[in-house]
Order: C-alpha cells, then sequence, then structure tokens
C-alpha cells in the first residue's frame, strides 16, 4: 500500500509538469535584454578580468514563487525584465523597463519560460505606475509596477514576496547575504535569455564602498551587492528582486559597462526608501513581515525548508510546532519542550499574538497523527527588552494549560521528551568544569609589565586630501572574545625598541619559529614571546613565555610601501606542544593558485578594540572577515595593493587595529597572511585590512625557518 501512495503522489508531481506546451507566441531569439550600464573612466575597459560565466545556478522548480517575467513591448520589438508579485494584482520591477512601453506580459509560476507549463499563471497589462521623479541617466527612483486586470491565484507555485516594514528603513543590510534571480543572460557570450530560473547569493555591501567601484554615481536609495566571484546580475535581469529572508530589500538597476563578469558591484534601488511611494501607488501590504509571508501560513506547510532532508518520525520528539493566532491571520513558528509546562520559542512568533495551539509529538505538523498532543494557550512569557527593529533578545516561552508528562517509560507512546539534561550529564559536566577551572585558577598578575606603557604599532598609509573629513559609525572594532585557549597557536610578541616596548602578533609555526612582521621587529633588539596565553596581564599557568633577539627579517622588506612585510622569530628552546599551545599550518606550494577571495577567515590578536582605546585588549580576540580580490582592495587602498598582498573586507567595522600587526589569518587551520597595514582612517573606518600573502613566501619560509611546507 505504501508503494502505490508513492506512485500516485509522484505521478501527482509530474501531472504539473509532464507535457509542457512549447511556446510558440514568442521568438526567443529577437527578445532583447535591457542592459543598463554606467560609462567606463578612459583606460579602466583594459583591464582583464577571469573568463567566468555570471554566478550563479538553476534554482529548485518554483523555489521562488514570487519571481516573475516580463516580456515588455516597446515599439517593434520586446524586452525581457525580471519582476517580482507583491500582491495579487502588482508586480514590482524598475522603471527602465517600462518607460516607452505599450504593453507588458507577466508570466508567474514559471521555470522555463520557452514552454507554457501547468504551473504558470500569464498576463497582460498596459497599467503600468512608474516613479514620476524617475531619472534614467543616473537611474534615480528606478521603481515601478505593473498592475493586473484580475487577481493571481495563490498556490505552492505563485506566492507574495514581503515588502520591507517601516521600521527596517534603519538597517542598511550591509554584510548580509541575499538571494538575486532571473532569466537573463549567463554571460557576456550570450545572446539569447537562460533556459530556466538561475540564482545567486550575493553580499550587500555599503553604499560607500560600492560608490568607488560605480565612480560616484551611488545615492543613498541605493543598495548594492558585492561583484565577488563573478556573481551579479546581467542583460534581462533589471527589475528583478533582491531578497534577504523573504523580503524584498531591491530591484535590479544597473552596473558599470564593463559586462557582467568583471566582478563589479550590481546596483539595485532600496526599497526601504520607497515604502511611502509602494504604499500609495500599489497594494503591497507595509507591515509585519510574518503577515506578507505565505510561506508561513499553514496552507503552504508541504513545502520543504530551504535545504535538509526529512528526518524519520518523531526522531526530534522534543519539537513543537506552534500555530499563532494574530490579528492579520494565522502563522507557523518552531518551538521546543523544555519543561512539563514550558515550551521556548521566539519574541517574534509571539508579539501580538492572542492565542497558540501548540502540536506537540507531531511529524507531520498539518496532519491529525495518533503520537499528536494538541494544547491551545494565551499564556505567554516574552523577554522584557525584546527588540523588534533589532532583533536583541528574541525569546519567549509558553506556558501550557496543563502538564504534559514525557519520561523515558512513554516516549515510544505519545513521542515525547524533554530537552533537558540527565543527572550523568550533569555530573559529567561538573567535573569537566571542575577539571578546567584547575588549569585557570590563581593566575599570577604579571608585574614585569607596565600595560599602560605598552605602545602599538599602527601600520597606515596616507589619505588623500578631504577623505579625513568623512564621518563613520562609531562602532568598536568588530570581534569577540576568544574561547580560551581555543586558538593554540596565537602568539603575543612584546618588541623593545629603543626605551620603549611594542606589542605585535604573531603565530607559531614551528617548535623554535614565531612568525610575524617585519615591521615588529625592524629596529628591535629583544623580544618576548608568550604562547598559550588568554590574558596578557596575568601569568597563567596555561602560558609558555621566551626571550629571544635572533630575527629574520626579509632582506626586500620596504616599510614606506609595506612589501615583504614577513619576519620570524627564533626561540632558543623549543615550545612544549599540548592542548594550549600548537603549530598552525603554513601554506603548501600546490595553494599557490588560490588567492582565497570570498572565503571567511579568522583574525585575532590582543589590539586595540576601538580608536578611542589606548591599552590592549585584556583578552584574546577574534573576527570572521572575507577575503576580498585585490582588484578591489587596491581601489580602496589607492594604488598601494601588491600581488604579495591579500586583504579582508572591512565591512561591518571590523578589521585588525593597533597592537595586532604581524598577527595571523587563518582559513581552515592553515595561515595564509600576516597583519601589514591598513589605510590613515582609523580602525573603524570600514576599510580594508592588508596582510602579507604567505603562498607568495613559501621558498623564504622553507629557507629560514623550521615550518612544515608540505
Amino acid at each position: 500500500m505504501k508503494l502505490i501512495l508513492t506512485v500516485l503522489a509522484l505521478a501527482a508531481v509530474a501531472y504539473a509538469f509532464e507535457d509542457a506546451i512549447p511556446d510558440t507566441s514568442v521568438d526567443w531569439s529577437q527578445v532583447k535584454h535591457l542592459n543598463p550600464r554606467i560609462p567606463v573612466p578612459f583606460g579602466l575597459d583594459k583591464l582583464i578580468f577571469k573568463e567566468r560565466i555570471v554566478g550563479g545556478w538553476e534554482s529548485e522548480q518554483n523555489g521562488l514563487p514570487y519571481m516573475a517575467a516580463i516580456i515588455v513591448t516597446k515599439g517593434t520589438g520586446n524586452y525581457l525584465c525580471g519582476g517580482s508579485l507583491v500582491s495579487q494584482v502588482d508586480i514590482l520591477t524598475s522603471a527602465q523597463c517600462l518607460l516607452g512601453a505599450s504593453q507588458a506580459q507577466v508570466i508567474l509560476g514559471a521555470h522555463r519560460l520557452d514552454v507554457i507549463e501547468a504551473t504558470q499563471q500569464r498576463f497582460y497589462s498596459s497599467q503600468f505606475e512608474i516613479h514620476h521623479g524617475y531619472e534614467p541617466d543616473l537611474f534615480i527612483n528606478d521603481i515601478a509596477a505593473i498592475k493586473l486586470q484580475a487577481p493571481v491565484q495563490l498556490n505552492d507555485f505563485v506566492s507574495i514576496v514581503a515588502v520591507p516594514r517601516f521600521e527596517d528603513a534603519v538597517h542598511n543590510f550591509a554584510g548580509e547575504v541575499a538571494v538575486v534571480s532571473g532569466w537573463g543572460l549567463t554571460s557576456d557570450a550570450e545572446v539569447t535569455p537562460s533556459e530556466v530560473l538561475k540564482k545567486l547569493f550575493a553580499e550587500v555591501i555599503t553604499n560607500f564602498v560600492c560608490n568607488f567601484s560605480l565612480l560616484g554615481n551611488i545615492q543613498a536609495t541605493h543598495i548594492c551587492t558585492s561583484g565577488e566571484g563573478n556573481v551579479g546580475a546581467c542583460a534581462g535581469d533589471a527589475g528583478a528582486p533582491l531578497v534577504f529572508e523573504y523580503m524584498q530589500i531591491g530591484v535590479v538597476s544597473f552596473s558599470v559597462d564593463l559586462g557582467c563578469e568583471a566582478q563589479w558591484p550590481t546596483v539595485y534601488t532600496r526599497l526601504t526608501s520607497y515604502l511611502d511611494w509602494l504604499e500609495t501607488h500599489t497594494e503591497a501590504h507595509i507591515g509585519n513581515v510574518l503577515s506578507s509571508l505565505t510561506f508561513f501560513k499553514p496552507t503552504h506547510l508541504e513545502s520543504k525548508i530551504v535545504g535538509g532532508e526529512e528526518v524519520s518520525a518523531n526522531s526530534i520528539s522534543f519539537m513543537a510546532g506552534l500555530f499563532i493566532t494574530k490579528p492579520t491571520g494565522l502563522y507557523l513558528c518552531g518551538g521546543v519542550l523544555i519543561s512539563t509546562k514550558y515550551v521556548l520559542t521566539s519574541a517574534n512568533c509571539l508579539e501580538s499574538s492572542t492565542s497558540v495551539e501548540v502540536r506537540l509529538g507531531a511529524h507531520k505538523v498539518n496532519k491529525e497523527e495518533s503520537t499528536q498532543i494538541r494544547l491551545t494557550s494565551t499564556k505567554f512569557n516574552i523577554h522584557g527588552d525584546w527588540n523588534s527593529t533589532s532583533l536583541t533578545n528574541d525569546i519567549a516561552t509558553i506556558v501550557l494549560p496543563s502538564a504534559v508528562t514525557p519520561n523515558s517509560s512513554n516516549v515510544q507512546e505519545n513521542h515525547l521528551s524533554l530537552a533537558h539534561l540527565a543527572n550523568m550529564k550533569l555530573i559529567l559536566t561538573v567535573l569537566a568544569l571542575a577539571a578546567v577551572a584547575y588549569a585557570f585558577e590563581d593566575a599570577i598578575p604579571d608585574t614585569s609589565v607596565d600595560w599602560s606603557q605598552i605602545k602599538h604599532l599602527n601600520p597606515r598609509i596616507p589619505v588623500p586630501f578631504g577623505l579625513d573629513k568623512l564621518i563613520f559609525k562609531e562602532r568598536i572594532v568588530g570581534g569577540w572574545e576568544t574561547e580560551r585557549n581555543g586558538l593554540p597557536y596565537m602568539a603575543a610578541i612584546i618588541v623593545t625598541k629603543g626605551t620603549g616596548n611594542y606589542l605585535c602578533g604573531g603565530s607559531l609555526i614551528s617548535q623554535v619559529d614565531v612568525l610575524t612582521s617585519a615591521q615588529c621587529l625592524i629596529g628591535a633588539f629583544q623580544a618576548q614571546v608568550i604562547l598559550g596565553a588568554h590574558r596578557l596581564d596575568v601569568i597563567e599557568a596555561t602560558q609558555q613565555r621566551f626571550y629571544s633577539s635572533q630575527f629574520e627579517i626579509h632582506h626586500g622588506y620596504e616599510p614606506d610601501l609595506f612589501i615583504n612585510d614577513i619576519a620570524a622569530i627564533k626561540l632558543q628552546a623549543a615550545v612544549q606542544l599540548n592542548d594550549f599551545v600548537s603549530i598552525v599550518a603554513v601554506p603548501r606550494f600546490e595553494d599557490v593558485v588560490h588567492n582565497f577571495a570570498g572565503e571567511v577567515a579568522v583574525v585575532s590578536g590582543w589590539g586595540l578594540t576601538s580608536d578611542a582605546e589606548v591599552t590592549p585588549s585584556e583578552v584574546l580576540k577574534k573576527l570572521f572577515a572575507e577575503v576580498i580580490d585585490n582588484i578591489v582592495c587596491n581601489i580602496s587602498l589607492l594604488g598601494n595593493i601588491q600581488a604579495t598582498h591579500i586583504c579582508t573586507s572591512g565591512e561591518g567595522s571590523i578589521g585588525a587595529c593597533a597592537g595586532d600587526a604581524g598577527a595571523p589569518l587563518v582559513f581552515e587551520y592553515m595561515q595564509i597572511g600576516v597583519v601589514s597595514f591598513s589605510v590613515n582612517l582609523g580602525c573603524e573606518a570600514q576599510w580594508p585590512t592588508v596582510y602579507t600573502r604567505l603562498t607568495f613566501y613559501l621558498d623564504w619560509l622553507e629557507t629560514h625557518t623550521e615550518a612544515h611546507i608540505a
């Protein structure tokens, strides 16, 4: 019987997609593509870029049900654009798509455009709402809507995308990864649209950074994504949506006229700047994101979460399905049973709720199952400091009207369990904590160093006239306290130069070699190396301390340009390797071909945590930073980047600061860089951090250190 049902289910799915009818109403070879680009300054078009197709891949069939293809008729030609369904009668797109158009065909529920699929809904319209302030030369106010003559039928293949709330206007989304999708060209060599709907993930960058690449053409009403890795929109994608966490935040507008594969940012119309316009000219719901998301509604519970796989029935038995009633409708959230009377969930789910039906012991939460227990509650505890704008303190509990009785004796009977610690696990945890405490208790204050007198190397290149007048957000340098001895390769170096001491970072690359930067050791006559440390102001039991005056400084070091900024300290005795002190790997010779752009690496150190600080961090801190391409870095660093450098983005005010020179940049347990310099705008200016690229110095490492190079 199960086999028969499976066959019937597969047949039902096949019914929706089989025998798609070829679409002969459009000659796709004659469909043109809007390709909005700004001019390129003289000489920039001579740059050579990697020949790769525009990033992205085929979307799952109808996996982006808000997506609209738009065929616009202008004069005697047809043009392909993208769009999104923002209400049952409104398609959002760009003004450039509709300006001068006489008619638009809208195709919803499509995966392929060259066939008429059973899932598709097609509409013709000549009723357009084009922003009255649209300036085609500057792509300002590049937003428009198509009004459909009849409402679309919402289902699993066609649904509405949420638009921002008014409180979202404070967010710039920089650093977030959003989805771009469309049927546009997949490379500069193509002349016809993609056969299938494609999507890609692109990182939102700040307008300040984007403005450097886009030659001063970026306004506050724009939002940009990075082109790193050859990803971005291409001809035919104008008007397509940029979506972050099921909410549309942008409409594809333009890029620079270097082609789709030039790794330049893509520019979008920023939707948070047009909420009043949307409210006036469309029926889009500008309110709580949940109320706009048909994804969350019970009618769509057959849909899967993104990625993952179905679990075996009731194997996650503490899971709770929550059907939440709000004035605007019914919503689905998840929760976890944490005691016989309480279910843990998010404050976002319960805000403005009137009641919640809790379904425990469920596998298919929208079906009646014999294993389920269903309870309705109107009593909630929402965190007192929950902030719906910043999404901080997003936690809440539901008080059940009666206690459930899950335990090991009946867990198979009612398929419930508590997410709790058993007694044995608690005992083991206490013992583990005691063992950890043994290593760190009674740390001795370090009186050998007056930390208030420690200076910090702060390598910076000059700033062009006027750039220092820019105002940046006042935030601490990103990063947080690392777990105790979680980076056992990390070395603190106190360098004595003249009558002063300077703090640098370093890394243990062999039992007798600590790698750092040349700037740290040039002019020094002694260095104290501290390994196994978390705090530097105390002598911890895990620490090993060494003094050395034997330095290997690269003979080609150029301090004015920070070229060949690499050096090593030779220890007089081998370190003792253990859980607190260990060696970090260096690149292999075969790693020379990798530039690591787009990878996320770890930077760590005891340097200053803000421009206002004057003493080192009390504890070892780390941050995750994205490696960026040298060509992008060179634009920000005013032409000072060489092939021997590697850069990380400063987006979100993260990066190395004074006192971090010489510290390691580590990707997947392999050191790929040594902190070198940045621009002289302070650590919080969101400028890239520049490192010495280790793959260029493997011969040097092999000659001057005992590091193992495989």
